[in-house]
This record gives C-alpha cells, sequence and structure tokens, in this order.
C-alpha cells in the first residue's frame, strides 16, 4: 500500500512504546500472518515521510528495542525487517494496562481509503461526464456507414477505459468500507492499486 508523501511529517522522537506500536500495527495490517515489517512501512505507520533522514534517525530507536529484546531484527530479501517478539507483546500490553497514552497517527491503509474516497467523491461528475460523452461518440458511429474497423476499435479501448474509471469511482465513494484500525482492510491491495491508478490517471485515455 502507498502514502501521499506530504501527508507525512519529518521525522521527531517518539516514546519507544509508541514504536512498538507502530510495529505492532503494521505486523497486523501489513502481514496475513503477522511476519517482519520494513523500515518504510514502520516510519510510514509513525507518520513519518521515509528517507534517509528518517531511517538515521529510526534506525538507533529500533536497535534499542532489539537489545531490550522487545523486537527481533531479521532480514529478507536483503533488508532489515523487524517484528515484535513476545516480550515486546507483554510491555505493550502492560504500558496499556497502566492507560499510558500510544496514539499513532493515522494508518497508511485509513489513508488510502481516504484519499480514494474523496478522490472519488470529488470526481464523479467528471468521471460520469467522460463515459457519457464515449456512449454518445458511438451510439453516434452505429448509423454512419463512413466509420471504419480502426474507428470501432479506438473507440472500444475508449470505452473500456472510461467504463473502468467510472466503475472504481463508484466502488471508491460508496462500496469500500471504512476501514477500521482494529484490523487489516480485508480488500485485495493489488486490486485498491489498480484502481488508486485509474483514478489519479483518468486521462491515460486514447
Amino acid at each position: 500500500m502507498s502514502a501521499q508523501a506530504s501527508e507525512l511529517g519529518r521525522f521527531h522522537p517518539v516514546p519507544e512504546n509508541l514504536v512498538l506500536a507502530a510495529v505492532e500495527r503494521a505486523q497486523h495490517h501489513e502481514s496475513r500472518c503477522g511476519g517482519p515489517i520494513s523500515m518504510t512501512r514502520i516510519a510510514q505507520h509513525l507518520g513519518f515521510a521515509p528517507g534517509a533522514y528518517t531511517t538515521r534517525n529510526l534506525r538507533p530507536l529500533l536497535g534499542a528495542l532489539v537489545q531490550a529484546g522487545a523486537l527481533q531484527h531479521l532480514r529478507r530479501f536483503s533488508r532489515d525487517h523487524w517484528a515484535l517478539t513476545s516480550a515486546g507483546r507483554r510491555r505493550i500490553s502492560r504500558t496499556r494496562t497502566r492507560e499510558e497514552q500510544l496514539e499513532l497517527p493515522e494508518s497508511p491503509q485509513h489513508r488510502l481509503w481516504r484519499e480514494q474516497h474523496t478522490r472519488a467523491v470529488e470526481g464523479m461528475d467528471d468521471y460520469c461526464r467522460r463515459l457519457r460523452e464515449a456512449l454518445e461518440e458511438a451510439a453516434a458511429m452505429i448509423d454512419d456507414e463512413r466509420v471504419d474497423s480502426e474507428s470501432w476499435l479506438t473507440i472500444t479501448k475508449r470505452l473500456k477505459v472510461r467504463s473502468e474509471v467510472f466503475g472504481s469511482a463508484i466502488y471508491c465513494a460508496r462500496e469500500w468500507a471504512e476501514p477500521d484500525d482494529g484490523e487489516r482492510d480485508a480488500e485485495d491491495q493489488r486490486t485498491l492499486e489498480d484502481r488508486r491508478r485509474l483514478l489519479w490517471h483518468p486521462d491515460e485515455d486514447v
């Protein structure tokens, strides 16, 4: 899943327990089996824009938590990943029992939903207009004997693209339920990325 860089902030010091809470939520949201999480995803769950500055400042925090036994450091696909240990889970549980503040910023999955929902609602009239124009153009071609096969192939492609965009807008505006941070969004991430591409680039037309 992606996040708009403009909505993610510059790294600033955060409590260790908040980092653990971010890893916990990332494991819950990003992996169906609670697998290890990359630095980029941890940063995004903390509300930080990924990059060299964030990595340089976040890595010592993660290292300290590994030394404390709260996190496990692993290498996957030649990249660093982290996962909560049983001791880390107990530490978060104790923190919540003491009612220590562990409020995380908006999660990547909710940010994606919000961006897509807003984009679809705001663009619905335009998506509808573009599809209607293509339908009217196709209807006018039916009885025009001057229209050749190449023109029909072109309008077919245009109708396909604009129908997909309009369908994606309907889904994102009306059917995609707002995700609850208590659980992983059930929507297939590859499907969501396809919908995102369509809504953000509706002018990729023929």
